[in-house]
């Protein structure tokens, strides 16, 4: 069976991403090994640029028309533009798609940018009339026209499971923890007091200012405590103003380290703060505590919500003094029984996942109803054309030198 893993993140810088998409595509290979399957896991990323391409001739004459992006020309071109040809030559012989969202959707994403992530799941589901199943991600809590499309998703998929129960509760589908919970590595071994560093993260789609806040505060913290700071995050570049400091306090500023060297890592860290979701997840494998900001969706809340060792701090200029009791933090024993129970009901979930994905290829796939009920809406169709014609505009101009684009990587004054 040729499963197409559609936005495979394995391959991105970010621990997090190679976290949680490593341990998924291993836990559906235990599975279909389990059940004496002949499972061939195929990655088809996205490409996860920040603009689409300029020039798409098929999407940019029907949205100007006003006619349905959901027509086989312009979903192919778009799955082109997005993710690449062999990602779609992928897709177009695979027996069963797989749409893992990830974290890849955001709160702040227009119908557009939803769009470009949804569009090979879309081509696969409506064009190529494949069975599709969706797993081991979040959805931001839309409450408009947004909502609408990802609901339609989850219509015309065959199953559904996401990685957190907020958004389970808002979409439908089965909750199945998220997959980076199941990494093997060994718990910290040392006793809280011994292990030295605290480690700092940044957070997904946070402002710079907030990024370097809470940088701030950590640094002031660790400094007053006693303790040397770990910079060890995918937003490294906000904070390399803070490097010469890091160092100065015997702290350490990475810019990159394999899941591996992570886990090597993590054995000398006492807590985390930050906003990273899965570099938290992986502290609580370890049986690391984490005080976390909320990020670009719910999934930070939901954390906290579900899983012993997660505190939320109300912002980035926290008072981390009132927030951390080092002579109080939570024992790694109480942080491995909690991440226990998220182990069993993943490995309990992700046998029913496999079974719905080995049915899913043996039979019909769902009409494309929902999708069409919800894409052609005439009021959709005006936010996808604003929203494009927006960003295309923006694209030209930078290549022009008219526009700037955004800096991200300003250091600290």
């Amino acid at each position: 069976m040729r499963l197409a893993v559609i936005n495979d993140t394995d391959g991105r810088e970010n621990i997090g991403c190679r976290l949680t998409s490593s341990r998924f595509k291993a836990s559906l290979l235990e599975r279909a090994a389990e059940a004496g399957s002949d499972l061939q896991v195929i990655s088809c990323p996205w490409k996860f640029r920040k603009s689409s391409e300029p020039v798409m001739p098929h999407t940019a004459f029907a949205l100007m028309r006003g006619s349905s992006v959901l027509s086989a020309r312009v979903l192919r071109e778009m799955s082109l533009a997005e993710y690449g040809a062999q990602a779609v030559a992928d897709v177009e012989s695979a027996d069963v798609a797989l749409y893992h969202p990830e974290g890849s959707i955001s709160d702040d994403n227009n119908a557009f940018r939803v769009f470009r992530q949804l569009c090979l799941p879309l081509y696969a589901h409506v064009s190529l009339r494949k069975p599709l199943v969706i797993a081991n991600g979040t959805f931001p809590r839309f409450g408009d026209h947004r909502k609408d499309l990802l609901l339609s998703l989850v219509a015309g998929a065959e199953a559904a499971f996401f990685r957190d129960r907020l958004s389970t509760e808002h979409y439908g589908g089965r909750f199945c923890p998220d997959a980076a919970i199941t990494w093997r590595g060994a718990p910290v071994d040392a006793d809280a007091a011994q292990r030295e560093y605290a480690l700092v993260t940044t957070a997904a789609h946070a402002s710079v200012e907030d990024d370097r806040a809470l940088c701030r505060r950590a640094l002031d913290f660790c400094r007053a405590n006693g303790v040397r700071p770990m910079v060890l995050t995918k937003g490294w570049e906000r904070l390399a103003g803070f490097r010469d400091e890091v160092t100065a306090a015997g702290g350490r500023f990475l810019t990159y380290a394999t899941l591996d060297e992570a886990e090597a890592l993590l054995q000398d860290v006492r807590f985390h703060v930050g906003g990273r979701y899965h570099m938290a997840i992986f502290c609580l494998t370890k049986g690391i505590p984490s005080w976390l900001v909320v990020s670009n969706t719910h999934k930070n809340r939901w954390l906290a919500e579900d899983c012993h060792g997660v505190e939320l701090l109300p912002s980035a200029h926290a008072d981390l003094g009132a927030a951390i009791q080092l002579s109080r933090l939570p024992q790694p024993s109480a942080i491995l029984q909690s991440v226990a129970v998220q182990v069993g009901l993943f490995e309990q979930e992700s046998r029913t996942l496999f079974a719905a994905i080995a049915a899913a290829a043996g039979g019909r796939a769902k009409a494309p109803d929902a999708a069409s009920a919800a894409w052609d809406r005439a009021s959709v169709r005006a936010a996808l054309r604003n929203d494009y014609f927006r960003d295309a505009t923006k694209v030209v101009l930078r290549s022009l030198g008219v526009m700037r684009p955004p800096r991200h990587h300003e250091l600290p004054t």
